[in-house]
């Protein structure tokens, strides 16, 4: 219904190809980064979405190709630095996702979430879940979608990961 009032708003886009990603409505989510990349040409949130789709499809050549594009605009600050660590972790070179998320975790400005999901996309649990807990510590604004995010969908199982859950007043049904 926001879209429909306010079709012009990257802010919508943006925010719809977050919620049809966490519903892994891959089609709708593409859709929203492309209409995000055609209101917004020269933003690079919406190459990171177009990448992460394609990183959580298991399309891995589309979304290291859709990096390359931003590498070339040399836009690697922020979210970028996360986004780009977890599309490496998943679909590139794992030293380069070993060297983001180290660079994050020097940080101290960085958000612990960001951290847990390059991670847990490396497939390290442990260390996805210490920085999942770190998150909850800073009351990072993340926490709202951890149950739902995609990239943290192999974690759901763990015990740590329902305890953080339940600290955070989760609801589960």
């Amino acid at each position: 219904q926001a879209l429909t009032l306010d079709p012009l708003s990257p802010t919508m886009h943006d925010s719809a190809f977050y919620i049809y990603l966490a519903g892994q409505r891959w089609d709708k989510a593409q859709e929203m980064s492309e209409r995000l990349a055609e209101l917004v040409p020269d933003d690079s949130m919406a190459i990171y979405c177009t990448s992460l789709v394609h990183t959580l499809r298991g399309d891995c050549r589309r979304a290291l190709d859709e990096l390359k594009k931003l590498e070339s605009r040399r836009k690697m600050a922020g979210t970028g630095v996360a986004n780009r660590g977890s599309i490496q972790g998943r679909c590139g070179d794992p030293e380069e996702s070993q060297r983001l998320v180290r660079e994050l975790e020097r940080n101290p400005s960085s958000l612990a979430s960001s951290v847990a999901q390059i991670w847990a996309s490396m497939g390290d649990r442990d260390n996805a879940l210490r920085w999942l807990e770190e998150s909850s510590r800073r009351r990072e604004e993340f926490m709202i979608f951890m149950a739902v995010a995609p990239i943290l969908a192999p974690l759901r199982d763990e015990p740590r990961f329902q305890a953080v859950l339940r600290q955070i007043n989760y609801p589960t049904d």
